[in-house]
């Protein structure tokens, strides 16, 4: 189980994880389908529809439609990808990206022996309104202590998104803006339409599907 895992962004929740592939699947079946990626249309029977691998399989890698990844999917188009936390460890990695107005770098956010002003934790790289209100709160970790040691929270899996989103560019399947959204449970490809769901469903998506690295 993750170090920090969440039901709900914005309050304390218990963790939750398949613990067999039957569960992971009865789990992704029930997340639904339809959908589209970064603004570009879904199509059924498209073959070069948007996809990420896994296991030499083609999946649909869209929050709002983790259900339909649940078999092989066929596509022309490169798949899709995203890196783990734990590739952003190195600064070579690095540029200098954002989240909407909050610039994010390697000193911000990666180097864990910066001590700036301006360095950032969780919470703010991810845009809250403000500070989560709970002492000892993971959201309250400085990125680089959350890259550097539970690279593999929940903290962690949204944090490389992010950075994924920036850095894979138009080969991962939201912008920052759009994972943004997400964690706060709100559909980027529907004008920001609240759906309780999202966040747990992105999680799944991140973590398991785009978060491998470039596929082979």
């Amino acid at each position: 189980m993750n170090e920090s895992d969440r039901t709900n962004p914005q309050e304390s929740w218990q963790g939750h994880g398949p613990d067999s592939i039957e569960e992971r699947r009865r789990v992704l079946r029930s997340l639904g389908a339809g959908g589209a990626i970064a603004g570009l249309p879904t199509l059924a029977h498209a073959t070069g529809r948007p996809h990420c691998k896994k296991d030499s399989k083609n999946y649909h890698p869209t929050a709002s439609a983790v259900g339909s990844m649940i078999g092989s999917v066929s596509g022309t188009t490169l798949p899709m990808y995203g890196h783990p936390c734990s590739y952003y460890q190195d600064s070579a990695k690095w540029g200098s990206w954002t989240n909407g107005s909050i610039s994010l770098n390697w000193n911000k956010c990666g180097n864990s022996t910066y001590s700036g002003s301006d360095r950032l934790r969780f919470w703010q790289a991810m845009g809250f309104a403000s500070a989560p209100g709970v002492t000892g709160d993971p959201r309250s970790r400085w990125c680089s202590e959350v890259i550097h040691s539970f690279p593999s929270s929940d903290e962690g899996i949204w944090l490389s998104a992010l950075f994924n989103a920036n850095h894979v560019g138009t080969r991962f399947p939201y912008t920052p803006s759009g994972v943004r959204s997400l964690y706060f449970n709100k559909n980027p490809l529907l004008g920001d339409a609240v759906d309780a769901t999202l966040h747990s469903k992105a999680i799944v998506l991140f973590r398991d599907y785009l978060s491998l690295g470039v596929p082979a």
